[in-house]
């Protein structure tokens, strides 16, 4: 989330040593990935080639105040 202080030049996260924002992410991109409601995929590795099939699960991590309701969201594959 933030810049390590004793780093010169850091390109790691999208807040610098004092806590600001560096312009790096706009809210509405960063609220797809960490918010009360967000998907999650489990898969064996980070790295495929053209010969892997890439197999997953995915999961909903809901952490709002109400159950998320069934069939609620689409899955594509692009």
């Amino acid at each position: 989330m933030s810049d390590y202080q004793g780093q010169g030049e850091a390109l790691v996260g999208w807040l610098d040593a004092f806590w600001e924002d560096k312009g790096t992410t706009a809210p509405s991109v960063f609220r797809g990935y960490s918010n009360a409601v967000v998907p999650l995929i489990r898969i064996k590795t980070f790295t495929y080639t053209s010969n892997d099939t890439l197999k997953l699960s995915m999961e909903v991590a809901n952490n709002y105040k109400t159950d998320v309701q069934k069939n609620c969201y689409g899955r594509s594959l692009t």
